[in-house]
């Protein structure tokens, strides 16, 4: 049992290295499909665009008035942008805040109600109001960098993308809790990054998320399930999936810049980060994507088989130290070797994209942190699929 543990674990972490090194590789390499752009729109021949800014709130009171005061402070023209923003039936005084934001600044705020449930249905509300040529989207518990609007337009303008996603920050804070958040979610954003670079787009985030108004509609004409409407979560991916699909994955970016980071908070307890992921995990049934698939079947067999070698191994020291058996210690070395390439080419993806975004003090709880994200990782994979979510008082489908 132990031998076969360890034959497969080898393979899979073997195509997880392989993976891994694919992805920081091209993301070092700054590799085709990402946005490095570091222009300005200030040529007089070239006219700047008229964007949309759509974001969907639900129970944001306390985070929607950062959001609106990061957008207020844009370098991009007030008068080429416009806000629009969905409230999907708020229970608390998110719609008031916005109202008395709007009276108070003058900023080009369109502020609708959504007429059906989920923030799909918010997000397409808003794309239907919308006037520009391009539609940005953040989340409401988020603040958008000073030059976000204009960081992506530029993308759009001198790369001509279909769809962008784009680097999401946790503000970091004091404790291990954080520290460890704050990593393993930059290995998600990292891992779409490197995998954009090399034209294999597995994940868009819809916290800093932009596509073409024009090619959305000329989609739509075409699919009705450009968002995955089966599920309640999903919205970025699934659209991400939808036009790399549509119009191939070289339309697709990642905005490679620190002009365009979007900045949420980090979770307050392991309960709230439990769900968010749980949350995540529940929309993976709907992945058609192959390489989406291939990427989950390697990431989660990777972290799984190295965990239940870590239980094999515990399981042969207990027995010895009880006296049931002689020490065994072939699962000891097999852990520790697959756990050493494992680590080894992660650091090397994380540190590219850290380096890239002056994040690298990220990197000192690094060591410390392997064997949780791993454990994190199998965890949410399996329960994802199985627990029912509720988020925001709503069951997630």
């Amino acid at each position: 049992m132990t031998t076969a543990l360890i034959i497969i674990g080898a393979f899979i972490t073997l195509g997880y290295i392989v993976l891994i090194y694919t992805f920081a590789n091209g993301l070092r390499k700054s590799g085709n499909g990402r946005c490095n752009t570091e222009s300005i729109l200030t040529d007089a021949k070239q006219s700047l665009p008229f964007v949309s800014v759509i974001i969907a709130a639900r129970n944001e009171e306390n985070y929607i008035e950062e959001c609106l005061k990061s957008l207020a402070n844009q370098s991009y023209p007030a008068s080429h942008f416009e806000i629009i923003v969905v409230d999907d039936h708020s229970e608390d005084m998110t719609f008031e805040i916005i109202n008395r934001f709007n009276a108070e600044t003058g900023l080009p705020i369109v502020l609708l109600k959504n007429d059906s449930d989920g923030k799909k249905a918010a997000i397409k509300k808003g794309i239907f109001a919308s006037h520009g040529e391009y539609l940005l989207f953040t989340d409401a518990d988020c603040r958008v960098s000073p030059d976000w609007i204009l960081s992506i337009t530029e993308c759009f303008v001198y790369q001509q993308p279909v769809f962008i996603t784009g680097p999401v920050m946790l503000s970091s804070s004091e404790g291990y809790f954080n520290a460890f958040q704050c990593l393993e979610f930059s290995s998600l954003i990292a891992s779409t990054a490197g995998s954009i670079a090399v034209n294999k787009p597995i994940m868009a985030n819809g916290a800093n998320m932009a596509y073409s108004k024009l090619h959305y509609l000329k989609m739509l004409g075409e699919r009705d399930d450009i968002m995955g409407e089966k599920f309640d979560s999903g919205d970025d991916v699934f659209t991400m999936f939808s036009m790399k699909q549509f119009f191939g994955p070289e339309k697709i970016s990642f905005l490679n810049s620190m002009k365009g980071v979007v900045y949420t908070s980090a979770k307050e307890n392991l309960k709230e980060l439990l769900e968010q992921r749980l949350r995540w995990v529940s929309k993976s049934k709907g992945y058609k994507d192959k390489d989406v698939i291939l990427t989950a079947i390697l990431v989660f067999g990777c972290n799984l088989m190295i965990v239940l070698l870590l239980f094999a191994g515990l399981l042969d020291i207990g027995l010895f130290l009880t006296g049931s058996t002689s020490l065994k210690i072939f699962s000891i070395i097999a852990f520790t070797v697959l756990l050493t390439f494992k680590a080894t080419v992660d650091y090397y993806l994380l540190s590219t994209f850290l380096k890239k975004f002056n994040k690298t003090e990220l990197l000192r709880v690094y060591a410390i942190s392997i064997v949780p994200v791993m454990l994190f990782t199998v965890v949410t994979a399996i329960m994802g699929n199985f627990v029912k979510v509720f988020w925001k008082k709503r069951r997630v489908s």
